[in-house]
């Protein structure tokens, strides 16, 4: 996977991808609505820094209706299921109780109807239009877009 560093920005700047065609944003909110809040801050800031970017909110089922309606208000919904790690798999018994649903994230993938996703976990709040985002080559991980 590319690593793209702010000294790599003129390298990136000339290869991007004119055309990427359907593009998203997608965040998830899985377990409870802890991460509630996040995920309407992240929304409304998507929406207001790149509205011609579709918001796409994962959510698992055990996220409750009124949840859901809340967050459909900024986001489409798309309900996966949990991806769980085989017991035993991570060592530490108080990393697993933790990260044996991270794999849940990974659903992203099954988001065929988009051409490129970026993802934009709960507690990031964008500050300035990240649509440019949208141009580097996939898959890549931009870092200090300077």
């Amino acid at each position: 996977m590319p690593y793209y560093g702010c000294e790599d920005r003129e390298h990136v700047i000339h290869n991007y991808d004119h055309n990427p065609g359907r593009v998203a944003f997608v965040t998830m909110l899985m377990m409870n609505d802890t991460y509630l809040p996040g995920i309407i801050m992240v929304g409304l800031q998507l929406k207001k820094l790149s509205p011609e970017i579709e918001r796409v909110c994962m959510v698992t089922d055990d996220i409750t209706e009124e949840t859901i309606e809340t967050i459909s208000k900024v986001f489409i919904i798309k309900q996966v299921p949990y991806i769980r790690v085989r017991e035993g798999y991570i060592s530490d018994p108080t990393k697993s109780k933790i990260y044996s649903r991270s794999f849940t994230k990974l659903n992203f993938m099954n988001l065929t109807e988009y051409d490129k996703i970026i993802w934009i976990d709960a507690d990031m709040i964008p500050l300035r239009n990240t649509s440019e985002l949208i141009h580097y080559p996939s898959p890549s991980v931009p870092f200090l877009l300077g």
